[in-house]
Formats: structure tokens, sequence, C-alpha cells
């Protein structure tokens, strides 16, 4: 229920700062339409062109939830889904992402929990298990934090007491990100991030060039 009236007000709040930047398109029009007659139904077009990115960014959002699983958590309840090597996948909410958990897409339990924090090099998932009051820096030595490195080959999971053994084992400084700020490196998962961000993106963009264009196109024309 909370999550629904978060999402609710998230779009609410997207409109409005949408109706706020075409009233800054309206304003641009008018001052490049200046010298030209009956310019009204203009100003008013561009003053419509952001809420319709608007609804057109979450018309993508509500296609991308369908088309692809697990991913309407993602979009609109800012949950974390990232691939990780040989079928693992980091999870968490968007209401507790400091808590996060791997699980194999085969499997529904979950094979490490309560994470804190993690990087990946391939076939190893390093990280750090959240703790309670969770600020500190997990790549700097504290005292109480415990470590993991689970081996996505086999499943096999090492706990460390301290980071200087986790360091030992991975034979280098691991550099470990909390994981609302992991992206996964897989190739696909990458290649579709950027197909749908282009789809979001683009054409907005592009309609707005074009827009302003035609502006300048109907300035230029003489009468």
């Amino acid at each position: 229920m909370f999550e629904l009236a978060g999402l609710l007000f998230n779009i609410a709040l997207l409109f409005a700062v949408s109706a706020v930047i075409g009233c800054l398109y309206a304003l641009l029009a008018r001052v490049i339409l200046r010298p030209r007659p009956r310019r009204r139904r203009y100003v008013v077009l561009a003053a419509l062109l952001p809420p319709f990115f608007a609804a057109w960014v979450i018309a993508c959002a509500i296609v991308f939830a369908a088309g692809v699983p697990g991913e309407g958590a993602t979009i609109f309840f800012g949950d974390v889904s990232e691939p990780l090597p040989n079928g693992y996948v980091l999870k968490a909410t968007g209401k507790r992402p400091g808590d996060a958990w791997i699980q194999a897409n085969s499997k529904p339990s979950a094979v490490v929990s309560g994470i804190g924090a993690i990087e990946v090099s391939a076939p190893f998932v390093f990280g750090a298990y959240a703790r309670a009051d969770d600020r500190a820096d997990p790549n700097q030595p504290e005292a109480g934090r415990v470590y993991f490195a689970l081996d996505t080959r086999d499943a096999g999971n090492r706990v460390f007491g301290n980071l200087d053994e986790l360091n030992g084992y991975a034979g280098r400084r691991v550099h470990l990100v909390r994981p609302e700020q992991f992206r996964s490196s897989d190739p696909a998962h990458r290649r579709r991030t950027r197909i749908e961000r282009v789809i979001w993106f683009a054409p907005p963009a592009v309609l707005t060039v074009a827009y302003l264009l035609f502006l300048l196109r109907i300035r230029a024309t003489p009468g």
C-alpha cells in the first residue's frame, strides 16, 4: 500500500515538474516568435511538450515492466536486480537496498543474504555483510564487520572476519560498493539497459530539437 502511494506521488511529481518545464518551453517559444503574429497555438503546443514527454516515459516504463520479468519492481519501486556470473542475481528492495541478497535464477531461496556491499570479479562475488548501523566505508578496516567470497561456479561461500583476510583471498585490494550503486557487467543486461534509455529519452530530445528548429523557421519566414 505504501509502495503504491509512493509510486502515485512520484508520478504526480513528474507531471508537476513537467508542467513547470512546459512553462519554460512556452516562454522560449514566445521569445522566438515575438515578431510573428498568431503565435499563440505554437506557444501552447510548446507548453504541452514536457507533459507529453512525461506520459511517454510512464508508457515506456509500463511496456518495459510488462515485457521484461522483474523489471517492474526495479522501475517503479527502485528494487535492485543485477545479473551476476553463472546465473546468479543480486536482489534488494527499494526500501532496504543495504540489505541485499544473492540468489540463483533457478532457485527461489537466497544463496547469500544480508549483504551491505559487493564487488564482482568473475567468477567470484566479494562482499560485506550488512550491519544495523551501516554508515562506514566497507573498504576500510572496521572491527566487527564480516566479509564473504562467493564462488559462483559451485556456490561455495567463504566467510572472513576482516577486510585484510578478504583482500588476501582475492589477491588484491577489493573495491566494494553498496547494492544500489552496483551495476552488472553482463553484456546482455547492459545492452538492454542502453536500449531502454535510448527509447526513453531519445524521442523527447529529438522532438524538442525539431520543434525548436520549426519555430526558428517560422520566425525566419517572411510575411
